[in-house]
């Protein structure tokens, strides 16, 4: 029965993330869930598998407006107008760090 109410859980959050493009919620809600299940006494595979897809959904999904290079979420982004750019074109283009 956990078994299915957390891969209703899981399937949610994927499905939020993807539609309202709010991924360091989503990651944050999969990591808290995939934590929560492993600590209920659901298998330690599942806390592992939600890990393994966070870290693969880190890896990139911002791009650079300007060459297309994949930022990640916690790589450093720089902004202008509301365009995200690299480390490389933000020197290019003399842009402050996003804080």
């Amino acid at each position: 029965m956990l078994s299915i109410i957390t891969g209703i859980l899981i399937i949610f959050v994927i499905l939020v993330s993807i539609f309202t493009m709010q991924w360091g919620k989503g990651l944050l809600w999969f990591i808290s869930g995939g934590i929560a299940v492993s600590i209920l006494g659901e298998s330690i595979g599942l806390f592992l598998i939600s890990l393994i897809f966070s870290v693969l959904l880190i890896k990139g999904l911002t791009k650079c407006e300007f060459c297309d290079e994949r930022i990640g979420v916690l790589g450093k982004k720089y902004k202008k107008g509301g365009r995200v750019f690299c480390k490389d074109c933000s020197e290019m283009l003399e842009l402050s760090e996003d804080e």
